[in-house]
């Protein structure tokens, strides 16, 4: 318990140093996915949130919980992977139908995110399908979906990226 106490106090130093605004907050700008512990919320300000009892795991659109390791995410630089807090080793894994939650592989293109700043504070969620090209985490309703329309450019396309 120590040793996670003060990796997310390194993390926090670190995001300070950077210029990131405290817990819950963003900035007038859109950020790019941040470091640190964060969620991913929608336009509609609610979450995503890891869901289902057994891999694979699928993503959720719910109300925001102040508490709910499910609803909070890391994002690795390096491999650009999004994981998840709530499921140890699970990673938002994309393909051409949809976005679920799998067993986390740093090899998988699959699973290389990227956020591009938009307005109003808000960014896109994208994904390079090979032979597909890009496509968007979109909020459709219950879930987070992977969706080619709207080139990331509709409100449901939209995200925002408050730290915990």
């Amino acid at each position: 318990m120590r040793i996670a106490t003060t990796i997310r106090s390194a993390l926090a130093i670190g995001a300070l140093a950077g210029g990131t605004l405290a817990a819950g907050t963003t900035t007038a700008a859109a950020d790019p996915l941040p470091i640190g512990t964060f969620k991913i919320q929608t336009n509609s300000l609610e979450c995503a949130a890891v869901a289902g009892a057994n891999p694979p795991y699928f993503a959720a659109v719910e109300n925001c919980g102040t508490v709910n390791l499910d609803q909070q995410f890391t994002y690795n630089l390096l491999t650009k992977q999004i994981a998840s807090v709530g499921r140890l080793g699970y990673c938002l894994n994309a393909n051409i139908t949809g976005l679920n939650v799998t067993a986390c592989d740093a090899n998988s293109a699959l699973q290389r995110f990227e956020s591009q700043p938009r307005s109003s504070g808000r960014s896109t969620i994208s994904i390079d399908f090979p032979s597909f090209g890009r496509y968007y985490l979109s909020d459709e309703g219950p879930s987070i979906q992977v969706t080619p329309s709207n080139q990331g450019i509709a409100d449901k396309n939209y995200f925002r990226f408050p730290l915990i």
